[in-house]
């Protein structure tokens, strides 16, 4: 299950990286099931609260 996205992240300065093509297909193709978007404004909101509240913020693309 994912709450938030890649770009919810991105948007508060976090850089997970980039993702496999078709990542969800290779999941599913192993037996796994992905649900996307759950709770997402939640999930959302506790991305900004902890930067908010000077969490660190990995990006692997620069020093933040």
């Amino acid at each position: 299950m994912c709450g938030a996205r890649g770009s919810d992240a991105e948007d508060i300065g976090m850089d997970e990286g980039a993702k496999p093509t078709n990542w969800i297909q290779k999941f599913e193709k192993r037996g796994i099931q992905v649900e996307r978007d759950i709770c997402r404004d939640e999930a959302v909101a506790v991305l900004k609260a902890y930067m908010e509240r000077g969490g660190v913020i990995y990006n692997g693309t620069r020093v933040v």
